[in-house]
């Protein structure tokens, strides 16, 4: 039985009275639905925003839901009022972005209707959280992940009953379902909430909801105390319960008094409490009860060892769930023990915080650490200033366990002050034992740059720039301007700014490790979001010029509308491009959030991680909800528990081949374009067009099996398109001396393929005429949409509207619609054109250039190769998240991949399934192979051929055992089946 808010306000009304005024909190799911009403309850997690993190606040875990189109229906609740008035009410429901979930609500008391509104309407304002405040939608940059809204009324109201009711209106398209999660009765009829940032999510805890006394057993008086109410909520604990810590003394034999701690239990997500005492023969026994009359009452004994007493309570407030902390590791603990022994790895390590108590000090510490080893972990994940005889003392002797230091180092740090700290014996154990040392987590590299600009004339001067070439008269004009102003003075003040970071950085870093050791590798944890489109001077440079020397990142792709977990791939190919300059190794966060995750993806993101050689990989929080704030394991999901297991033992079975493995060099690129990103993001910081569209290419050559580098314009400056056969480009921006290499190589017999814009412009934005001729073009014309400039690939890509038509024609003619660009061509009598636009005009080439080809196409190819996959759905954080695509466009993915059948490039890993990704990391000892289905189905037989320079003696999976194999002429076929993921071994 659920014991939440309505029961005590019709019960107990003087308790549902709030330091603001009256208050009446009615569950939606407490409401009954009438005859043939499609209302239903629904458990969360089946609704659309649910995430360990984020807004996806839904109080009592559970709503009230009806379809996108139903026929008429209504649920009720009648509800006792304690004082008359004027009223508030407030309705919480989730609200998709753009799509209506319209629904009513209408209140009546004595016969007559006192309120009937409509609410939940896309054209409706509502008040969101986060700050946003009044809107009728928002739309942050991350997309719409945090969607859940408040809408109010005002309304008079007498004392006595009054009958609440939700009705489902029309609900015109685009329409999504009507989730409710509680209605908020207030005699405060302000329309503004005390906490912007959550609105009214500190009032719903109420008083008279739980008790708690305590019962000393023992034979000494006691004094025990009420610990932090620890809420996985934003500010990470209820503040202002008003609740009194002390017990007072507590006699032997004899108990205290019921001390009402509803206000402190939250109704969002499980509250853990805790019980101290300094009484060294501590026997007591610890009492909680749903009403102060000794009935009903959860028990559990209370002992020295458990000190403090951690216990769990659910938003439910059932006793049968209400656990201490020795009992949820338990129940963790029985998670795995059926599971294969199997052997951890200690090469490839996995991190993550310990779970439990955040104090080492604490009793309890050890055996959580006992049971992070037990799982397969290696490495802590901790503060690097704790003392000796905290978290290092616990580490013990053994050489293989190692740990990971996170702080947060203000980029204003003095060097020599750090290196002193750190030189402290405060940070003699972190000496000792940590391997890899963080600077920061999501940080800015512009936090780290020099905003004073004191050293950009000689910056300027060092680049070899003349007055001449900056457009200016003296060196006293040489100062930061906008594009409008002047576009190299624009360029170069960004391309400063991010040197002088990466120097200060670099100076951060000569601390650490002089103060450390030199073996220490220093990193920062970088955020992909939004868009999964690293800026390539944080992401790439810093590594180049080793002022960090280890790359880091995060998946958390389910909470982007990033087309699919396969993202995850191109954020690591960015690492991978950082980390080639200096042979650096990679560490990667895999989330296994609880909710918010799911089991499937994060056991691709951990494949995906460990097939591109990741040596270290970090799960992050490990803590179940009880001990962990806004990241963590539900310790109810069982098979999250048992997953994590599993990713650890399965790479414990190859780790030699996953550690001494390298990825082969690949034959095909793909540019990251800096310049073409930060011109694209002048009036609009958040375009994101053209990076999307070179995901996409990368995504449809991933689809046809080939392997692939990114690379820089530098790196093409530098000379290493001499390694490659095919390049894509994505992006009118090139600099001048890169398009001068790719002039040289196409001519020298490389293969270039564009989507629209081609590095037609350089650095500057200025017209560059240096490929022209590579494309065999007289001239072009580019036309951008301005309302398609900001592209997520399950919000905006599947509602663009094509701005023209471009026809394929051939042996297998096809159209494909021209999406956010157009570009018309004017060939040159040397150039094919391939394609033409609805009125004719050539909109596609493809031209011979020396002992080369070009192909250039006036539109973007990967949006429409991907848009095909994706439905019209309200982006959630929960099935569409984690929907996986597969109905892409075969004939574009075709067209993509001619520049690679031109070049001769062959797949070096071939799966018979295009949406299974292998990746291989090759060495002495042999070739092991990360396979990752993208299908949402296992595959009964996967047939898989790898090309080897020798005869294999033995090919196995980890899944699978030994496998039957054919080898002829360098290639082994072997065919296996594939859940989610495997190692495959050829050796």
């Amino acid at each position: 039985m659920k014991i939440l808010f309505v029961a005590f306000c019709c019960l107990l009304p003087t308790l549902c009275a709030a330091a603001s005024g009256a208050v009446h909190l009615l569950e939606a799911e407490d409401f009954t639905p009438e005859s043939g009403s499609q209302w239903r309850v629904i458990e969360y997690g089946k609704n659309y925003f649910v995430d360990a993190i984020g807004n996806g606040y839904i109080s009592g875990e559970k709503l009230l839901s009806a379809p996108e189109h139903c026929p008429p229906s209504s649920a009720s609740l009648t509800t006792e009022i304690a004082q008359p008035g004027t009223y508030r009410v407030w309705v919480h429901f989730e609200a998709p972005k753009d799509y209506n979930v319209r629904f009513g609500l209408r209140v009546e008391q004595y016969g007559a209707v006192v309120l009937d509104t409509p609410m939940g309407g896309a054209d409706q304002t509502k008040l969101w959280p986060l700050n946003w405040g009044y809107a009728k939608q928002i739309n942050p940059s991350y997309g719409g992940g945090d969607n859940v809204a408040w809408q109010g009324a005002e309304l008079p109201l007498n004392a006595g009953r009054a009958r609440f009711t939700l009705y489902t209106l029309d609900n015109p398209e685009p329409a999504a379902k009507r989730n409710i999660d509680l209605i908020y009765l207030t005699s405060d009829t302000s329309d503004e909430p005390q906490n912007r940032m959550d609105p009214f999510l500190d009032e719903l805890p109420q008083s008279g909801r739980l008790w708690v006394r305590v019962r000393n057993g023992g034979k000494t008086p006691l004094k025990p105390s009420l610990g932090s109410f620890h809420i996985n909520r934003r500010d990470w604990n209820l503040r202002e319960t008003g609740i009194d810590p002390s017990f007072g003394v507590v006699d032997p034999g004899s108990v205290s008094e019921w001390k009402d701690i509803g206000r402190g239990i939250d109704t969002i997500h499980g509250t853990t409490i805790s019980l101290n005492s300094d009484t060294k023969d501590l026997e007591a026994q610890v009492e909680l009860a749903h009403r102060p009359d000794g009935k009903n009452i959860w028990s559990r004994q209370w002992k020295a060892d458990q000190c403090p007493l951690y216990i769990w309570i659910p938003v439910s407030l059932d006793f049968t769930q209400t656990l201490t902390s020795d009992e949820i590791q338990a129940k963790i603990s029985g998670y795995i023990q059926d599971l294969p022994t199997g052997k951890a790895p200690t090469k490839i390590r996995f991190a993550a915080a310990v779970p439990g108590p955040g104090e080492p000090r604490d009793g309890l510490h050890s055996r959580w650490l006992d049971l992070f080893y037990r799982l397969g972990y290696a490495s802590p994940m901790t503060s690097p200033d704790r003392t000796e005889d905290e978290l290092f003392g616990l580490l013990g002797s053994d050489s293989s366990r190692r740990a990971i230091g996170v702080t947060h180092t203000d980029p204003k740090t003095d060097p020599p002050k750090l290196r002193e700290e750190l030189s402290s014996t405060r940070y003699s154990g972190a000496r000792r034992y940590v391997d890899v040392f963080s600077i920061g987590d999501e940080i800015n590299l512009n936090a780290y740059s020099d905003t004073s600009n004191s050293g950009f004339v000689e910056y300027l001067q060092a680049k070899g720039l003349t007055l001449t070439d900056i457009g200016i008269q003296s060196w006293q004009e040489a100062r930061p301007a906008t594009p409008g102003q002047n576009p190299v003075l624009y360029v170069e003040a960004r391309e400063y700014a991010a040197q002088t970071a990466i120097r200060r950085m670099a100076s951060l870093t000569k601390a650490v490790r002089e103060a450390m050791s030199d073996r220490v590798f220093v990193a920062a944890n970088y955020a992909p979001h939004p868009y999964f489109l690293p800026e390539e001077s944080q992401w790439i440079d810093v590594f180049k010029y080793g002022s960090l020397t280890m790359p880091w990142s995060e998946d958390y792709q389910w909470q982007v509308p990033v087309v699919s977990p396969q993202i995850i791939g191109f954020s690591l190919d960015v690492m991978r491009c950082a980390a080639k300059y200096r042979d650096l190794p990679l560490t990667y966060y895999c989330m296994p959030h609880s909710p918010g995750n799911t089991s499937a993806d994060f056991r691709r993101s951990n494949y995906l991680a460990l097939g591109r050689g990741v040596k270290i990989v970090n799960h992050f929080s490990l803590g179940p909800q009880m001990f962990a704030t806004e990241n963590y394991i539900d310790w109810r999901d069982r098979d999250r528990w048992r997953e994590l297991y599993r990713v650890i033992h399965e790479a414990g079975e190859v780790d030699d081949l996953l550690f001494a493995g390298k990825a082969p060099h690949a034959e095909v690129a793909v540019l990251l374009s800096r310049y073409s990103d930060l011109w694209e993001k002048v009036g609009n910081s958040d375009a994101n067009l053209y990076g999307v569209e070179r995901q996409n290419l990368w995504l449809a050559l991933k689809h046809l099996q080939i392997p692939v580098d990114l690379i820089t314009d530098s790196d093409v400056e530098d000379g290493v398109l001499s390694g490659y056969k095919v390049l894509y480009i994505s992006g009118p921006n090139l600099s001048r001396g890169s398009a001068a290499q790719i002039e040289r190589w196409v001519s020298g017999g490389g293969v270039l393929f564009s989507s629209a814009g081609g590095g037609l412009f350089d650095e500057y934005n200025r017209p560059l005429d240096t490929l022209l001729p590579v494309y065999g073009l007289r001239s072009h014309e580019l036309t951008r949409s301005g309302q398609d400039s900001v592209v997520r690939v399950k919000m905006e890509l599947p509602r663009m509207k094509p701005l023209e038509m471009l026809r394929f024609d051939g042996e297998k003619p096809f159209s494909m619609p021209a999406l956010g660009v157009v570009e018309t061509l004017q060939p040159a009598s040397s150039a094919q054109a391939i394609a033409f636009f609805s009125e004719g005009q050539p909109a596609a080439v493809s031209n011979m250039y020396g002992k080369g080809r070009a192909y250039l196409i006036g539109s973007m190819p990967g949006l429409t190769y991907v848009r095909a996959a994706i439905p019209r759905r309200p982006f959630d954080r929960n099935e569409f998240a984690h929907f996986l695509p597969k109905a892409f466009d075969v004939p574009v993915r075709a067209l993509i991949g001619r520049p690679v059948q031109d070049a001769g490039v062959q797949p070096t890993i071939w799966c018979s399934n295009a949406l299974v990704e292998g990746d291989a990391l090759v060495s002495s000892a042999g070739e092991v192979i990360s396979l990752v289905n993208f299908t949402d189905k296992p595959i009964r037989s996967l047939k898989v051929r790898v090309s080897t320079s020798h005869k294999p003696s033995k090919v196995w999976s980890v899944r699978s055992g030994a496998l039957s194999y054919r080898y002829a002429q360098g290639v082994v076929e072997v065919a296996l089946p594939l859940e989610v993921t495997d190692f495959l071994v050829v050796q």
